[in-house]
């Protein structure tokens, strides 16, 4: 794992919608806004606001292949909101699963 959270520092700067044209396709066809401009022009609704914010890093993949560790988290307003690491296993299919979770912040 200590290999992981090595390479994450050396991704910590890159950015998965502009790295990744399949994220960007299924953010514009879930209607899934990341423009920051539209982010910051967004109203609260009741002191929430109409959407969550997620925050991805890029994943840091195990020399193997089989592993990965990467920043999630998710937040929906002031004190409303959480970011853990996620330990991510490529499953028997070719697809990846959250194996771990370990949560870093709650609000």
């Amino acid at each position: 794992m200590l290999e992981l959270i090595v390479k994450s520092a050396d991704v910590d700067e890159l950015r998965p919608v502009e790295e990744c044209e399949n994220v960007q396709q299924w953010m514009k066809s879930s209607h899934i806004i990341h423009d920051q401009m539209q982010i910051e022009k967004a109203e609260p609704v009741n002191g929430r606001y109409p959407f969550a914010i997620v925050r991805l890093s890029m994943p840091a993949v195990s020399n193997d292949g089989n592993h990965a560790l990467m920043y999630i988290s998710t937040t929906y307003g002031p004190l409303a909101g959480g970011g853990y690491m996620a330990w991510i296993k490529r499953q028997e299919d070719d697809r990846w699963a959250i194996d771990e979770e370990m949560q870093m912040w709650v609000s």
